[in-house]
């Protein structure tokens, strides 16, 4: 998982997820998520996330992605 692109990153912790690894799941969703692959909403309802989305790790991973688009979104309007 050293590969700078997040976006294989998310796709291994739905995987991890799926497949019942929750801790690895949310280990490397929040990888993702601090290399600025923003999933959210798109996360909420991704079905293979169902298994981690009723942890507060994850609740705290969705905030943490809804702050990065927030401060993309500012960036951008400048």
């Amino acid at each position: 998982m050293a590969d700078r692109d997040p976006e294989p990153k998310y796709f291994e912790a739905r995987r991890f997820s799926y497949c019942g690894y929750t801790d690895m799941a949310l280990r490397v969703l929040r990888r993702a998520v601090e290399g600025n692959y923003l999933a959210y909403p798109a996360m909420d309802r991704d079905p293979l996330l169902a298994n981690v989305r009723k942890t507060s790790a994850y609740a705290s991973i969705r905030a943490l992605a809804i702050e990065k688009q927030k401060q993309l979104t500012a960036s951008l309007a400048k």
